[in-house]
């Protein structure tokens, strides 16, 4: 349904991970809130507002080995989600923490039809397909990632474990 231009990660800029970089108490110095909110707000318009079909738009924060210190990542998810959302007039979205199934049920109700396998006039809720293995590089491929389908994970390894052997065989 969409992709993101940085892998997984946090988005450029938003990296919580050890950096207490929002500051939202307004009685001190350093107060940013507003500034970062606004510069995350436009991220969103720029970035996914106007490159995909739904209004439902899931930003995933983080990425392998973050969240090393959870208190400034959610302290910081926390203030932006809670400034954004008690400025409606300013800001045209509504931020909150979700899970895939809620994500994909929000985009279900909104009954979007998305192509698949040239067919495009595919419901999303018929779509059932894992998307693996899948090639990162030459010779450097995940499968299995968030699959459904653990019996087809298994017999993928035994099958890459049984080419080895073979590859190995072979080479003897």
């Amino acid at each position: 349904t969409q992709l993101q231009a940085n892998h997984y990660s946090y988005p450029p800029d938003f990296d919580f991970d050890g950096k207490p970089f929002i500051q939202d108490d307004p009685l001190l110095f350093e107060y940013n809130l507003p500034e970062q909110a606004q510069k995350f707000a436009s991220l969103m318009e720029d970035s996914f507002f106007n490159r995909f079909r739904s209004k439902h738009i899931m930003l995933t924060m983080g990425n392998d080995f973050n969240y090393k210190n959870a208190y400034h990542t959610f302290r910081g998810m926390d203030a932006l989600i809670k400034y954004i959302n008690s400025k409606p007039d300013k800001f045209s979205m509504t931020a909150k923490y979700s899970t895939p199934a809620d994500y994909l049920s929000d985009l279900s109700k909104e009954a979007l039809k998305l192509p698949s396998k040239g067919d495009f006039s595919k419901d999303l809720s018929g779509e059932r397909d894992d998307f693996f293995p899948y090639g990162e590089h030459q010779d450097a491929y995940w499968t299995g990632y968030f699959t459904s389908r653990p019996g087809i994970k298994g017999l993928v390894r035994s099958v890459s474990a049984l080419l080895k052997s073979l590859g190995e065989i072979h080479f003897l």
